[in-house]
């Protein structure tokens, strides 16, 4: 029982899939009377190879479910933007107004009715959280179909969707998404756009006011916060390149940028005309990669500030290992010496 709740077959699926000749698949429909379903693993690998495809049991561990998609290169992704959900046909739809009808909820308040608990305690329409697809949109354009790689990264999307009583209209929610780059998807999943499946192992939200209250406890500004983050997400980002991915880590990662940017902001308590030349802001931003660590695919990230009077430019650094599906700080900030 608890091996069901960590690895999730993924309804939303069977939509977009049609049913396989396979003696193996053919042989467990007999035997489950038709119960039988395909994971999310299976529209990768099938969607990569429709002439071998490879059917799954539904309750497969975790750990063989996040294996890297078939037969390519695992190509990782760190990606943030605005998560939804998306019904894949008409029905889907129908059923979901029905159930909110019913619960006289709010047409889109989707959260409520995905984790509504009945008097035994149970979730009578989370189902429905399993058969719609997740689309992430970047800069409000849509980028990525997420695919959940358990009911844990599915309770993290259902999240995304909770408005709570202090929450600003204004406020956007931010979700982070990390995971490995997958094929296209079908249609059904993707709103008829050519939008690349993501499988998701592991996502986090927050809003910006939560982001700037966190950051803030860190010896920063907003005024810094915002022009590291404008800097460091130069629009679009979609997190798939290694540059991106370590921007991307930085700016959610690593408070000590934000710190350091504000520390060189202008002081406006000291008006004396021999300080004024201190005062400096982040003028530019680039990343490179480094040789340091053979083997590593290691990111430097290079923060250029300029004096306000002089024009003087001093330049710091930090590196981000980016070789694995979670980056890590691989050199703290420091000053940066070009090399020849």
């Amino acid at each position: 029982m608890e091996q069901q709740q960590t690895s999730m077959p993924s309804k939303a699926m069977e939509a977009a899939v049609s049913p396989m000749e396979h003696p193996e698949a053919s042989q467990r429909t007999k035997t489950t009377s038709n119960t039988a379903q395909l994971t999310d693993k299976e529209v990768l690998s099938n969607s990569q190879n429709d002439s071998q495809p490879k059917v799954q049991a539904v309750n497969e561990a975790p750990v063989q479910r996040a294996s890297a998609i078939a037969n390519t290169p695992a190509k990782f992704i760190y990606a943030s933007g605005r998560l939804r959900p998306h019904f894949t046909n008409l029905g889907l739809e129908k059923e979901s107004e029905a159930a909110t009808k019913l619960l006289n909820l709010k047409p889109n308040d989707y959260y409520e009715l995905f984790t509504y608990k009945d008097e035994n305690n149970n979730q009578p329409y989370r189902y429905l959280a399993e058969q719609v697809s997740w689309i992430l949109s970047i800069d409000n354009q849509d980028a990525y179909v997420l695919l959940p790689n358990s009911n844990d990264e599915l309770d993290a999307f259902i999240h995304t969707l909770e408005v709570k009583e202090t929450h600003n209209v204004a406020d956007e929610v931010l979700s982070v998404a990390i995971g490995e780059l997958g094929p296209v998807a079908p249609n059904a999943l993707s709103n008829s756009q050519p939008l690349h499946m993501v499988r998701c192992h592991h996502l986090y939200h927050f809003t910006t006011a939560e982001l700037m209250s966190e950051l803030s406890v860190h010896n920063t500004t907003t005024t810094a916060i915002r022009d590291v983050l404008t800097a460091l997400a130069p629009k679009p980002n979609v997190g798939a390149s290694d540059s991106e991915r370590a921007k991307n880590f930085l700016a959610y990662r690593y408070a000590t940028i934000y710190a350091k940017t504000a520390g060189l902001e202008p002081n406006k308590a000291n008006n004396s005309t021999d300080d004024k030349d201190s005062d400096q802001f982040l003028e530019n931003l680039e990343t490179k990669p480094s040789n340091t660590s053979p083997g590593r695919k290691i990111i430097d990230v290079i923060f250029t500030y300029q004096r306000n009077v002089s024009g003087r430019k001093s330049t710091y650094y930090t590196s981000v290992d980016v070789t694995d599906l979670y980056p890590f700080l691989h050199s703290n900030l420091m000053d940066y010496v070009p090399s020849n």
